[in-house]
């Protein structure tokens, strides 16, 4: 750890994955790996806070009335707070 608190994190991936990250970037705008890890950090605990909220995580097209559940093993695992129900 450094003296102001931050880490470094090295993560080992197959070409692919990185070019899928990289692909991501750009779709995005997205200039660094520590702004991508960051919004995908934001975006993960989001969908966590409202599992256990007892919410589904759904992309929604209002217009063509077609919902989506988002189907992630990380999510399934997370158990929904019945006292905030």
């Amino acid at each position: 750890m450094s003296k102001n608190g931050t880490i470094r994190l090295q993560v080992e991936m197959e070409k692919e994955g990185y070019a899928e990250l990289q692909r991501l970037m750009k779709e995005t705008g997205t200039r660094t790996m520590k702004e991508l890890t960051n919004n995908a950090f934001t975006l993960l605990k989001w969908a966590i806070k409202k599992r256990k909220e007892g919410a589904s995580i759904v992309a929604m097209n209002e217009k063509r009335k077609i919902y989506v559940e988002l189907g992630m093993p990380i999510l399934e695992v997370v158990i929904p707070n019945t006292e905030t129900e």
